[in-house]
């Protein structure tokens, strides 16, 4: 099976809880991002939208793409107003 089939170099399926496009397995994940890497997008590659490594979704049994690196034990800064940080 081909990923590319559908769409511009993205599978057919979307992640039903985040809606990020889904892989089927880390192997499939990780030959669309080589694929990508080698052919990347100039307006993405830019802005730092290109993918650098995948990994396995929290809610679902696939995979997803991220361009950005892993990242442990940093949290999130909250909107303003919405009872940030003290």
């Amino acid at each position: 099976m081909d990923i590319f089939e559908v769409g511009e170099g993205q599978p057919g399926r979307r992640c039903g809880k985040t809606g990020k496009w889904s892989y089927a397995s880390q192997e499939e994940a990780l030959r669309c991002l080589r694929k990508i890497q080698a052919n990347p997008d100039p307006v993405k590659q830019s802005l730092g939208y290109v993918p650098i490594m995948v990994y396995r979704c929290r809610f679902a049994d696939h995979w997803h793409l991220s361009h950005k690196g892993r990242v442990e034990g940093v949290r999130r800064r909250r909107r303003k107003g919405a009872g940030g940080y003290r």
